[in-house]
């Protein structure tokens, strides 16, 4: 979590100048002398000077603790800042937009401390509050920081994964700029997301993708909203969105809307993705993707495309084989079947290999080739099948 920069000297040198003449004339002394060290450059003499101070009022303590926190902020020691600033809050004896203004102090300490449960009670406290100034352009300051502590709210919110209330002062939050309307945004999604709100998370999410149109983390994100409501069709379009957006997809992308084409019935276009995925990482060439292309093809029927992605699957697995010879078999493309049967026959059952040989030899017309591969299959593993091709091809034989 980053740490916020706080603009506590600012606030300081400005109450200091409005506020000094109420305080007693030994603490105004001291306070004095302490400002003259740090602005100096001597923060440990002047945090020495006002922690040994007594002072008998409310005001002084917490006019003194104010500062003090102030101090022990700018020495980097934060525990020491907040519990000062704690104290002078709880006396409730500054004026009203001192006691405002130091409780923000406090918030903030806390928040850049990753002390979110207590920043967060602050910040809700200063929300409530009936500090009201009197000056038009004070006013209009203390809605712009309101409005600042309701991101803020949400933020801490987020760091304690209490997930409704991120999500509820996220939406109060009225954004100034892109950034921050961003900002916004990204907690309310993955607050929505882990309360599983998916119709809600696709809608920030649309959000988001207008901001961030090449954060591929949305895109990724809007996907998975829709899968989760069943929008299979949505999902496809928001891929396709994405890409012709030209946001750089990953290997698992391309594999993934390959998949959702092919659940649309759409194998031709899921084979194109996986060619384009093929271009543009030729290391993905492997035989799983070859076969994944080589089956997209043969359900669209695309037999030329088929048979060369078959081919390439065989390059890298002989196994592959099979598929091709069959496919080879039943594009006609005998001759060089019978070259992919010689390397096919380990990889296929005996019957299924023996009954492509068969017909193969048939197709190209040698009878006695086919003949005798029929015979011995009906022998090692009769069948309907392969006995109806014996009598078949005898037949054959004693008509030529």
């Amino acid at each position: 979590m980053m740490k916020f920069l706080l603009p506590l000297v600012s606030v300081l040198c400005f109450s200091f100048s409005v506020s000094a003449a109420q305080l007693s004339s030994f603490t105004a002394n001291k306070v004095q002398k302490a400002t003259q060290l740090q602005q100096e450059e001597k923060l440990g003499e002047a945090i020495t000077l006002l922690a040994d101070l007594t002072p008998s009022s409310n005001y002084d303590k917490a006019f003194v603790g104010r500062i003090l926190g102030v101090y022990y902020w700018q020495a980097e020691k934060p525990e020491q800042a907040s519990k000062v600033l704690a104290r002078a809050v709880a006396l409730q004896a500054l004026e009203p937009q001192d006691q405002w203004s130091t409780q923000r102090m406090l918030a903030d300490v806390l928040f850049s401390e990753q002390k979110f449960e207590l920043a967060s009670k602050n910040y809700q406290a200063l929300l409530v509050s009936n500090y009201v100034p009197s000056k038009e352009s004070e006013k209009l300051k203390l809605q712009k920081d309101k409005n600042e502590l309701h991101l803020r709210i949400a933020t801490s919110f987020y760091q304690l994964q209490q997930w409704e209330s991120v999500i509820t002062h996220a939406r109060h939050y009225q954004s100034a700029t892109s950034q921050e309307t961003i900002q916004a945004l990204r907690l309310t999604v993955v607050a929505q997301l882990q309360l599983k709100r998916w119709f809600d998370s696709e809608q920030t999410l649309s959000d988001l993708i207008r901001h961030e149109p090449n954060n591929i983390t949305w895109w990724h994100q809007q996907i998975s909203t829709q899968l989760q409501q069943n929008k299979s069709s949505r999902a496809l379009e928001t891929y396709a969105l994405a890409k012709h957006q030209g946001v750089e997809f990953s290997q698992s992308d391309y594999k993934t809307l390959a998949q959702l084409y092919a659940q649309h019935k759409m194998p031709e276009r899921a084979a194109r993705i996986i060619q384009e995925l093929m271009d543009e990482f030729p290391e993905s060439k492997t035989e799983k993707l070859w076969k994944l292309q080589a089956t997209y093809w043969q359900v669209a029927k695309e037999w030329e495309s088929a048979l060369s992605a078959w081919k390439n699957a065989m390059d890298k697995n002989p196994k592959h084989s099979w598929s091709l010879a069959k496919l080879q078999i039943q594009q006609g493309d005998y001759q060089a079947a019978l070259k992919t049967m010689a390397r096919a026959e380990k990889y296929a059952k005996p019957e299924q290999y023996g009954l492509a040989k068969i017909r193969l030899f048939y197709k190209l017309g040698r009878i006695h080739d086919a003949l005798a591969t029929a015979k011995r299959l009906d022998e090692r593993h009769p069948s309907q099948a392969a006995a109806g091709w014996v009598q078949y091809l005898q037949h054959q034989v004693k008509m030529n």
